[in-house]
């Protein structure tokens, strides 16, 4: 989404707006983004085909590994865990144009978010199907 053009807190914002507790791209940040990339890279080694994620590499390249270090996808003050959008980050300069032909950025990032809803909808089924729970949950 963000290669496309979307900003890590337009997702996130969406994804909270929906339901979620807390976006993928303040998830990521909170976990450390040097855990995703070390896998990249291990899968990598592996799988020749595997995808890149290039803008993430780059953070990571950077230092920028997320609340631990201050700086990820977001920044973070000394002491504070609040979420400051960094426009200038290595994910900026590696952006493409957004593909669609909509000058409002919260349709197509609420688009965009589409697949991410989906990919959580499988996981779901996935774990079902796999027997590591054994009925979907509601909450009240």
């Amino acid at each position: 989404m963000v290669e496309e053009g979307a900003l890590p807190e337009q997702v996130d914002k969406v994804m909270v707006d929906f339901g979620y507790p807390i976006g993928p791209f303040a998830t990521a940040d909170l976990s450390g983004l040097d855990i995703g990339y070390d896998s990249r890279q291990r899968r990598a080694a592996q799988i020749p085909n595997y995808r890149k994620m290039p803008i993430a590499d780059a953070i990571v390249e950077a230092g920028r590994l997320g609340q631990k270090t201050g700086a990820g996808w977001f920044r973070y003050e000394k002491g504070d865990r609040t979420r400051i959008p960094t426009p200038k980050s290595p994910a900026s300069s590696r952006r493409r144009r957004p593909k669609w032909g909509s000058s409002s950025a919260a349709s197509p990032t609420r688009r965009s978010c589409v697949g991410l809803l989906f990919a959580s909808v499988n996981e779901a089924c996935k774990i079902l199907e796999e027997g590591k729970a054994t009925a979907p949950a509601t909450s009240t």
